[in-house]
């Protein structure tokens, strides 16, 4: 088995027993977690038992009804408390619309790349015929073959997730919060302290000031000091 192979066979096993360990964090059957992917059950646990992988879109979908971070599925990511999914209709509609973006992004990255299709296709392992389905939007992409493009192309994984609607709202607070909680103490008690409001506003104002009238400013403050 050559090297890409093997690669991708790992990724899917990999995949499988995270979708695995966020389905029993959030306390979920693999029904629920079907249907919230648009999917029959007995497809989902080939998921789980690593026999096939979930596109992008359809691990969104998942993330977005478990309520857990996005980059779990690639990464090492703590599980969080289960959330809140949409209908199944309007999930389909948007995994049709997010394989086609995902298309557009990786003949996007392509064209930067300088790759013609034959190398992409020797690098990954992938057939022309499937990168191009790929590409169209035609076919929805399994995460690890996901993963194989973007890296051949140079693209992260945060680049193709969804930073639209719903779920690239919930992803931004989720991110949002991660960045507080990161913050020193007595940063994060300064923050949250309604009466220092004032004091947010006028930073947030004077990061978003030119350079020269901040330096005017500066020698005004100078000025009054001496």
């Amino acid at each position: 088995m050559t090297d890409y192979k093997q690669l991708i066979k790992l990724r899917i096993r990999k995949l499988g027993v995270l979708l695995y360990d966020a389905r029993l964090s959030a306390g979920k059957d693999s029904s629920e977690c079907a249907d919230a992917m648009g999917i029959l059950p007995l497809q989902y646990q080939e998921y789980e038992n690593g026999l096939q992988s979930p596109s992008l879109p359809e691990v969104e979908s998942l993330a977005y009804y478990l309520n857990i971070p996005l980059e779990h599925f690639w990464g090492s990511q703590s599980l969080s408390q289960p959330g809140s999914s949409t209908s199944p209709e309007s999930e389909n509609s948007r995994r049709k619309e997010r394989d086609r973006i995902i298309g557009e992004r990786l003949t996007l990255g392509l064209d930067k790349s300088h790759l013609t299709l034959d190398k992409l296709a020797a690098r990954t392992g992938l057939a022309d015929e499937t990168i191009q389905a790929y590409q169209k939007g035609e076919q929805c992409v399994p995460l690890p073959e996901l993963e194989t493009l973007a890296e051949a192309l140079n693209i992260s994984m945060e680049e193709l997730a969804d930073d639209s609607g719903p779920i690239g709202a919930w992803r931004m607070e989720r991110r949002a919060v991660k960045q507080f909680t990161e913050l020193p103490p007595e940063l994060q008690d300064f923050i949250s302290r309604p009466v220092n409001r004032s004091f947010l506003e006028l930073a947030v104002r004077i990061s978003e000031m030119p350079a020269n009238q901040l330096r005017t400013i500066a020698e005004s403050l100078l000025e009054i000091t001496y």
